[in-house]
């Protein structure tokens, strides 16, 4: 819901929680990562957020929500090329 409402802090404070807990269902994991990274993009935080991409993509490389998030991660950073890719 805070994510929806735009707050992005404290979305990024229940995923870290999520995080926390340590889930074993990968798409679980998957999801905390990739929302938690939209809200580090949505805050500028543009490097953290693609640490937290890369990291999804690591667990799950067939789904398309990281790749996208990375993209607006690397754009945030003036990394264009990296971007496009």
């Amino acid at each position: 819901m805070a994510e929806a409402d735009e707050e992005w802090g404290l979305a990024l404070e229940h995923y870290g929680i999520g995080l926390s807990l340590l889930p074993k269902d990968t798409p679980t994991v998957y999801f905390l990562f990739n929302n938690a990274a939209h809200c580090l993009n949505a805050l500028e935080l543009y490097s953290e957020g693609e640490c937290y991409c890369r990291r999804a993509i690591e667990i799950d490389p067939m789904r398309p929500e990281a790749y996208r998030n990375l993209a607006v991660s690397l754009h945030g950073q003036d990394n264009l090329r990296g971007s496009a890719l």
